[in-house]
């Protein structure tokens, strides 16, 4: 095992090399609420997903994963883990994996609330024609129901700001999603921001930010 230093904030951090090597070309790292560390975007039909224990790694999954490429994660109140994949939206709990959502979701989920959820669904992959909607994503007494909320966008990759709005990037700027429409499930209203070249806002309390450009650029 080797130990590496780096100084950051003034305090000396260490970078342990853990053994075995994780699957190569992951993407995508969540850690849920348990602080397992989970290894996504790897997948190619065949070698599943991974968590890190924090002495190995596990495959949660009896089986491969489906043959799609996982593109965010997210957790809901019970433990589920959700991923975004080119083939769709899945949940995985207690080893079972269910498909919750079909279509594309290539830009990632995000969670907006203990049991809702928000991410871009579209029927294509091909990024120059493709479109998606915004599909809700909630727990209901007859299970998890998908909602789409607003159509014809892009792959976008939804934030959630300080303020509890809701952010995507679109033509001329930034879009604003107010969350308690989406929570509630009423129809939505975009807000334009229109001539911003650049958004940077604060999405979580540790200070995480997310930018994105004007109408010419991608927005993720």
């Amino acid at each position: 095992m080797l130990v590496f230093s780096s100084a950051a904030w003034g305090q000396r951090y260490p970078f342990i090399q853990v053994t075995p090597q994780p699957p190569a070309q992951c993407l995508f790292p969540f850690q849920d609420s348990r602080g397992r560390l989970w290894l996504a975007g790897c997948e190619t039909g065949t070698e599943g997903i991974f968590y890190f224990d924090g002495t190995r790694y596990v495959s949660p999954l009896k089986g491969g994963f489906p043959n799609a490429i996982v593109r965010g994660m997210a957790e809901d109140s019970e433990g589920g883990i959700w991923l975004s994949s080119t083939a769709g939206i899945f949940r995985l709990h207690d080893g079972k994996l269910d498909k919750i959502v079909s279509g594309v979701a290539e830009a990632g989920i995000e969670r907006i609330a203990p049991n809702v959820f928000l991410a871009a669904v579209g029927k294509s992959a091909n990024e120059a024609t493709a479109t998606a909607d915004a599909v809700r994503i909630s727990k209901t007494s007859d299970g998890w129901k998908a909602q789409p909320i607003a159509t014809s966008i892009s792959q976008v990759q939804f934030r959630v700001d300080g303020s509890g709005h809701i952010l995507f990037g679109c033509n001329g700027g930034y879009c604003e999603l107010q969350r308690d429409e989406v929570l509630r499930g009423a129809a939505v209203h975009l807000s334009l921001s229109s001539g911003t070249p650049y958004l940077d806002r604060a999405i979580t309390p540790t200070m995480r930010t997310w930018s994105c450009g004007t109408v010419s650029d991608a927005c993720g």
